[in-house]
């Protein structure tokens, strides 16, 4: 035998394949109450109401038939009973299109206008734990990514860091002269040596002020720093374009 299981705002109910009326299992009245019955629902949770209506059937050998798959799911596993998913399902609509009269029969004795008042009460709740729900989610994806953001300023500082301390081996007077990393790490990727430094290079590569390009010049000229293979300044200079690609 097929029961088709459909829940609403009133509780959850069982039907043939006719549509006809098996078992019930009511919600409390409260709408508070209902809220949180429908919300478990729609995790996927198998509620109290749900449980009670398929032991009426124990020892039928009974095919539940449902919509959601991920209660369905919870249900074969928490009750180790026959599941089948029909979505949509044709009884479960036929029953939600004449919800009234099946109200009516499990003694819920409601008008019309009332039936529709109960419902926009829950739905209105419904809508604004969602809203609700939808906002700390987007909460948390933005602190997600401020912390990223803070890694990688984290990790491009780190990156700018040991440019400087590299470079400083081949031009160390570099370092007081200019603070900012993206300035340092983008003359050591365009100009490469000491010996390239130009004041005009300076200016049009490395976007440095006139005045600071003029002491730069006059401080490469008469470094104490080392000389650095052509390999090594090269291989250097890559990792100051990656880095200053993450920078600009």
């Amino acid at each position: 035998m097929k029961i088709h299981l459909a829940e609403c705002v009133f509780g959850v109910f069982a039907l043939d394949e006719d549509g006809n009326l098996l078992a019930f299992s009511l919600f409390p009245e409260d709408v508070s109450a209902v809220v949180e019955k429908l919300l478990r629902l729609q995790e996927g949770e198998v509620v109290e109401e749900l449980e009670e209506l398929i032991e009426t059937f124990e020892g039928q050998n009974a095919v539940y038939v449902l919509e959601d798959e991920e209660l369905a799911r919870n249900l074969r596993d928490k009750l180790s009973v026959k599941i089948e998913v029909e979505k949509p399902s044709s009884v479960a609509r036929m029953f939600r299109k004449n919800l009234l009269d099946y109200l009516h029969r499990v003694g819920k004795e409601l008008s019309e206008p009332e039936l529709k008042e109960f419902l926009w009460r829950v739905n209105a709740q419904l809508t604004r734990i969602k809203i609700k729900e939808e906002g700390e989610k987007r909460d948390k994806m933005i602190v997600q990514a401020v912390y990223s953001l803070d890694d990688i300023d984290n990790t491009l500082n780190l990156f700018s860091t040991r440019i400087r301390e590299w470079y400083s081996l081949h031009f160390p007077e570099l370092d007081k002269l200019v603070s900012s990393h993206l300035t340092f790490v983008r003359i050591v990727s365009e100009l490469g040596l000491r010996s390239n430094f130009t004041v005009e290079s300076l200016v049009e590569l490395a976007r440095v002020p006139e005045d600071v390009a003029e002491r730069i010049v006059k401080e490469a000229e008469k470094s104490m720093g080392a000389e650095i293979s052509e390999y090594d300044i090269e291989t250097l200079r890559e990792f100051a374009r990656e880095t200053v690609g993450f920078l600009s």
